[in-house]
């Protein structure tokens, strides 16, 4: 390079350094030289860091990667010294934003007429590029079809894939079965478009029926409806029979940046898998004295009473979700009959959700009621019936002219506001009081519940139906 600069301009420096010319052209600058430097006796290269700057601040757009490199190979050619190629360089890597020293590498390999290698040399990477490739598509379908893999998925199918392929892997991978973290790491770094989603918890049923001509029917379906009854938009609810999500919660899945929704499907319907059916059938078929016990009656008598509310409780399955069926249904209720745990409880065996156990088991035992009360809970009506009591009592237990027996039973309860002690009971509970009359078989013929258990058993009768009843005369007493 030339000590001494006498040039008018930019373009005449260019002309003068033919390298540069060649390389960059005039596309590199276009500053005027003589307002830049006015003192002419001043060397080039004492003010080699300004002009530098200059050219960098206000030309750095037309400077590519190729071309920073090219001109750092020719600067390295020139007379400058060392303090001065420095400088060049610091320049260049600050304005390219990288390390100065992986520039000298880039400089010295280019001095040496060797290929800088630029960017990452993916030097332990276990997969090619078309490999990992395969694996990001195979991601992408398993979200499309509600079956996402986990990072853990991931993991397993990357060193499956390591493995049928025979390829150089870490032998941690064969201890564990797995890739490692970093591997997972490292993956999502490349692929940043694939990211950790939580999916929407799918139900089998709903997977399958949701589809376009499902869909258009009920839409149809709804449109008659509407335009039949005229209904007003407050007079339109949306009520969840369950209350609760039917299905497992899912864990995060690895799906596409941007995808509106992510959906996973469950394997069955949650209380399926979690609540008692399934013992309750093992119990059925394999162990007959365990069923009794579990819902205070036999294989036969429940099925028996199955067939009976099933017309009554069933309720019908949508394309969205199966219904809780007849036989949860009334499964539920017995338990409940039978052990008189709190809903908040019960939810944890039978799978269903404490909002819907509250109107499925009263509405169940209404069904009961109604379907039994003609053959069972069957109060004598003459005075044969009376008879047909009394011999029972005479003859299973010794007890002559006995019509029933007759008792109360304190049910504990949560007293209603603003009742003060009118539930509370000589238990020291608060409670409501059912009064009930048995045959000598222990079959109730009569049942009156909901006096306030304040009242004494005597008192609780002689406000029921039956005491009314038996003053006047109307129930053929012997």
């Amino acid at each position: 390079m030339r000590h001494n600069c006498d040039l008018k301009n930019v373009h005449d420096f260019l002309t003068e350094w033919p390298p540069l010319k060649a390389t960059l052209g005039f596309s590199l600058i276009d500053i005027d030289f003589d307002k830049l430097f006015p003192d002419k006796g001043l060397l080039l290269q004492d003010n080699w860091e300004n002009f530098y700057q200059i050219i960098f601040n206000n030309k750095k757009d037309f400077v590519k990667d190729t071309a920073g490199l090219e001109l750092l190979y020719l600067l390295e050619n020139q007379e400058l010294n060392q303090s001065s190629k420095t400088a060049v360089q610091l320049k260049v890597a600050k304005c390219y934003g990288m390390c100065h020293v992986s520039l000298n590498c880039f400089v010295n390999a280019l001095r040496n007429n060797l290929q800088p290698k630029v960017g990452y040399n993916p030097y332990n990477r276990v997969f090619t590029a078309e490999q990992e490739s395969q694996l990001v598509k195979y991601c992408e379908k398993t979200v499309d079809l509600y079956f996402g893999l986990t990072t853990r998925d991931l993991r397993k199918l990357a060193f499956q894939f390591a493995s049928a392929n025979r390829l150089n892997y870490p032998q941690k991978w064969n201890e564990v079965e797995h890739a490692s973290e970093d591997w997972l790491c490292a993956f999502l770094r490349r692929n940043s478009h694939l990211t950790h989603r939580t999916p929407q918890a799918t139900s089998l049923a709903r997977a399958m029926n949701f589809n376009r001509e499902n869909v258009s029917n009920f839409f149809n379906k709804l449109a008659t409806v509407l335009e039949r009854h005229s209904f007003e938009p407050q007079n339109i609810y949306n009520i969840d029979e369950t209350g609760v999500s039917t299905v497992q919660k899912p864990t995060k899945v690895i799906a596409k940046k941007g995808t509106k929704q992510v959906g996973s499907i469950a394997s069955q319907e949650h209380r399926n898998i979690h609540g008692h059916m399934p013992l309750i059938k093992e119990l059925r078929e394999n162990y007959p004295d365990d069923f009794k016990n579990y819902l205070r009656m036999d294989s036969a008598t429940f099925s028996a009473l199955l067939e009976l509310v099933s017309p009554i409780i069933s309720k019908e399955n949508t394309i969205m979700r199966e219904s809780i069926s007849a036989e949860e249904r009334l499964t539920a209720t017995l338990r409940y009959l039978a052990t008189g745990r709190s809903f908040e409880d019960l939810k944890f065996t039978t799978g269903i959700s404490p909002s819907s156990l509250c109107q499925i088991i009263p509405e169940t035992c209404k069904a009961i009621w109604q379907v039994l009360k003609k053959t069972h809970l069957k109060f004598p009506t003459t005075k044969q019936e009376w008879c047909n009591i009394a011999q029972g009592f005479e003859s299973k237990w010794q007890f002559i002219n006995c019509g029933g027996a007759f008792d109360g039973k304190h049910i504990r309860i949560v007293p209603p506001p603003h009742t003060g002690a009118k539930y509370y009971n000589y238990k020291n509970f608060y409670s409501i009081v059912l009064m009930a009359l048995v045959n000598s078989d222990y079959q109730f013929i009569y049942v009156d519940v909901g006096k306030n258990g304040r009242i004494s058993d005597g008192g609780v009768l002689e406000y029921t139906e039956f005491h009314r009843k038996l003053i006047e005369g109307k129930k053929d007493l012997l």
